[in-house]
């Protein structure tokens, strides 16, 4: 069988797709809990939210862009 070089960069594209999602799927499914994932409450950063009542503050876009020269 003969595969030219758009055939397997296409093929490779797709396998790497199938492997992205593949990881996510098993990490969405796998996990039991933890930090990060809502589980114990834990983590440093639940304590700080628990704390302050508010995940991260709001920034508005126009203070993080930069100035043009």
């Amino acid at each position: 069988m003969h595969f030219d070089w758009q055939t397997i960069i296409a093929l490779a594209c797709v396998a790497a797709a199938l492997a992205f999602l593949a990881r996510r799927a098993l990490g969405l499914f796998g996990r039991q809990g933890g930090c990060g994932t809502g589980g114990c409450g834990s983590c440093p950063s639940k304590s700080v939210e628990s704390e302050r009542g508010t995940a991260r503050p709001f920034v508005p876009l126009d203070l993080l862009e930069q100035p043009r020269r």
